[in-house]
């Protein structure tokens, strides 16, 4: 079977452009879990300081029999 040097030409450049659509899709997919890590990161890190400056908002239980007497 006889395929013309064009026709081959054609299909070797669209599979090294799939190729290339590929490595950016996956460095655009690392990026955004990249992104995502250090988002969460960040999350829990306010986490952990709003519940130790809640801390400070409530009353201890001294507090609220001084407070009610």
């Amino acid at each position: 079977m006889f395929i013309p040097k064009w026709l081959l030409k054609n299909i070797l450049r669209q599979l090294e452009d799939n190729e290339i659509r590929i490595k950016r899709l996956e460095l655009i997919q690392l990026r955004q879990a990249q992104n995502r890590i250090e988002s969460a990161k960040k999350e829990i890190a306010d986490l952990n300081t709003r519940e130790t400056s809640n801390f400070k908002k409530y009353s201890t239980i001294e507090e609220i029999i001084q407070k009610s007497s």
